[in-house]
């Protein structure tokens, strides 16, 4: 997982002066130690030092390729701020508005096509975008086939959601099933109960008083002077309304795309 500078260097602050004074008693003590054993320290030779400068030196290269948030792969759920389970076209609209003239990348489209389900956006979190949308031999069936592809260059460090890498994948499907069946199920009984109240002239005549009275309330509601000045803070303050215009432009944009490729 990407460390961000600032915990580094909060983390250096508080544990620094407990750490150095420690560490500098420590040498000290082991010296006189082997003074007082009658043991003598001799100095390493100049090629042990080499080798020994040169694999600090890589430790420290691969450490910051793995921890430091510049030089770790891109996160697009976490550039975009998105959750995990976003619909694709709003993921991609908003990636779109990232890159330079708002179009995708071939690895960006890669990656839109390999995002099916759950299980392959758990995958895109623990081998990182270069094993998933580059890998030609693997399969979300198996996902040893994506740690044999990320293996020699292991660099993508992330946590994935603890619940969604232990559970399986029938079980989670099966779930999916039930609620996708529940929702099936309430939407038909809506379209059936308001078939009967558009058939029926009383009910009819109800539901139409009833958003008549609503449509009221609300416009006198909107017409306060408290609701005008808080939406007025809203849209000014805490509403971006420009990525949200962007972002529906986008979105409306792929959605006509596609019904006009059909």
């Amino acid at each position: 997982m990407a460390i961000p500078w600032a915990t580094i260097r909060s983390l250096s602050l508080v544990l620094g002066p407990f750490l150095v004074p420690r560490a500098i008693a420590y040498y000290r003590s082991s010296r006189a130690n082997s003074r007082s054993a009658g043991v003598t320290v001799r100095a390493a030779p100049r090629r042990v030092l080499h080798a020994v400068f040169v694999l600090v030196l890589v430790a420290l290269v691969l450490a910051a390729f793995a921890t430091l948030p510049p030089l770790t792969p891109e996160n697009l759920f976490r550039r975009t701020a998105s959750r995990l389970q976003i619909p694709n076209d709003v993921l991609f609209a908003r990636v779109a508005a990232l890159r330079p003239g708002g179009a995708l990348t071939a690895a960006d489209e890669a990656l839109r096509a390999r995002f099916v389900n759950l299980e392959s956006r758990l995958l895109y979190l623990r081998f990182g975008p270069a094993a998933l949308a580059g890998c030609a031999f693997c399969v979300p069936d198996e996902p040893r086939s994506y740690l044999c592809h990320a293996a020699p260059r292991r660099a993508w460090r992330t946590s994935t959601p603890s619940t969604g890498a232990r559970a399986r994948a029938a079980e989670r499907l099966e779930s999916v099933n039930r609620a996708l069946q529940g929702a099936k199920s309430k939407m038909s009984a809506l379209g059936i109960v308001k078939n009967t109240a558009q058939r029926d002239a009383e009910l009819r005549g109800r539901s139409d008083a009833y958003w008549t009275h609503e449509v009221r309330l609300m416009a006198e509601a909107m017409e306060e002077r408290e609701v005008i000045e808080c939406v007025s803070d809203a849209l000014e303050n805490r509403v971006d309304i420009q990525t949200i215009t962007r972002d529906a432009d986008s979105y409306t944009s792929l959605v006509l795309q596609d019904l006009a490729q059909e």
